[in-house]
């Protein structure tokens, strides 16, 4: 749909009457003209102006982008599909567009490197209840979700493609991230992150040079000797939180983590480990 479809009404319907009181005037004469201008002109300009408001909401065409938008009413009930690159999709003020409104994004892409951003358009909205937040799409698509204003018309939550809320879509981002990956087996002192699961098989301390792509990005290390394995930077949070490190795994065999980039902090936040 275009333009969510607003109420009409008729202009100059019966405006200045004759007397119609029966006097033999010339203000009481009945002339096509003035049956036309009073009655059905004002009739046929309220059907069709009905018609193109219902047009106009009913229009379910996509757009396409390959570029940075900002949605606005006309984006109602549409699909935005990105067809390339990694551009960002800025959800128009919530109050503005009402909490009715609803607009789905599709990362049409199969790439392994590039996806869209969505993020709120005007400060202080949420977005599935983060202040300001923004949402990552999940690489090797095609995905596709949608964004609907809350009852407060402060901001947005998302559903995945079949309904998926909340956390569970960083599960689906998960499962499309991973999907094709490789694993990296590291073999030597030193090494970069180049896929989504790292094995660290040296016989002695592994560093790595973590380097983040886009916000939510995940990445899995794991140990095949009794090892360190470390960054080259002071870019790791622990799993309880504080200053950032270089600590990964300690030097045990079997021992695995699994990590999350933020991209607001450059830092790789340990989420689950053992």
């Amino acid at each position: 749909m275009g333009s969510r479809y607003t109420a009409q009404s008729a202009s100059s319907y019966n405006s200045s009457p004759p007397p119609d009181d029966g006097s033999q005037v010339s203000a009481n004469k009945i002339t096509w003209a003035g049956i036309k201008t009073k009655l059905a002109d004002s009739v046929k300009g309220l059907a069709d102006a009905i018609n193109t408001a219902v047009l106009n909401w009913s229009d379910f065409s996509s757009v396409t982008t390959t570029t940075n938008l900002s949605t606005d009413a006309s984006h109602h009930m549409k699909t935005i599909e990105v067809t390339s690159g990694n551009p960002t999709i800025s959800l128009g003020d919530a109050a503005t567009m009402t909490n009715n409104y609803v607009v789905t994004v599709t990362n049409i892409q199969t790439s392994s490197t590039l996806a869209p951003t969505v993020n709120v358009a005007s400060a202080g909205n949420t977005l599935d209840g983060t202040v300001n937040g923004s949402f990552v799409f999940p690489l090797n698509g095609p995905s596709s979700f949608t964004f609907k204003v809350n009852n407060a018309a402060n901001g947005y939550y998302s559903e995945a493609a079949g309904g998926a809320k909340g956390g569970l879509n960083l599960v689906y981002s998960m499962a499309k991230n991973f999907a094709g990956q490789a694993i990296q087996t590291v073999v030597g002192a030193t090494a970069a992150n180049t896929a989504a699961f790292i094995v660290c098989n040296n016989a002695g301390t592994v560093t790595l040079t973590l380097t983040g792509t886009y916000e939510g990005q995940i990445l899995y290390v794991k140990n095949y000797l009794n090892q360190l394995a470390i960054s080259a930077s002071s870019n790791v949070v622990p799993i309880t939180g504080g200053a950032a490190g270089t600590a990964i795994l300690a030097a045990t065999s079997g021992k695995w983590a699994m990590l999350r980039y933020n991209s607001a902090t450059l830092n790789w936040e340990i989420m689950a480990s053992n």
